[in-house]
């Protein structure tokens, strides 16, 4: 993880002008690993991972699947949120390398303030937010004409 605080943010862009959090996947090596966890809580929290790695020096992999939530300690505070991201990248011509990195996010959040309005509460009142990403990555190839 790298956080660049502040006006430093501009290195990735013009609109980064609050900072920029930079998340770069681990590559996956060695023989595939595969790791799975499971914690619990009051209020009926929970949080699973699934997770996976693996590669060699022709292609390697690494993938992670999460979800947690909780019912909160008060009525209309669920919260609930599920994950995905995986890098996969493999060689090219020799030297090269490709990668593709896939994030997705689908999360709920409900809220149990409705900040003063006269109406009776809404049991609707909540937020969410679904993102997806995929970035690639180009091949580093170096091409040579010969006469």
């Amino acid at each position: 993880v790298e956080v660049l605080r502040g006006s430093y943010g501009a290195l990735y862009g013009s609109s980064a002008i609050g900072g920029v959090v930079n998340l770069v996947s681990r590559r996956g090596e060695g023989p595939g690993e595969f790791r799975l966890s499971a914690e619990g809580g009051s209020f009926l929290s929970h949080r699973e991972v699934f997770s996976g790695s693996g590669g060699d020096g022709d292609a390697d992999w690494s993938f992670g699947i999460a979800e947690s939530g909780t019912e909160g300690p008060e009525d209309r505070e669920r919260f609930r949120s599920r994950s995905f991201s995986g890098l996969f990248g493999a060689s090219v011509a020799g030297d090269g390398r490709a990668e593709v990195a896939v994030r997705w996010l689908d999360s709920t959040a409900e809220d149990p303030y409705d900040f003063g309005n006269p109406l009776p509460p809404d049991d609707n009142v909540r937020r969410e937010r679904q993102v997806a990403a995929v970035g690639l990555s180009e091949p580093i190839v170096e091409v040579r004409l010969l006469p």
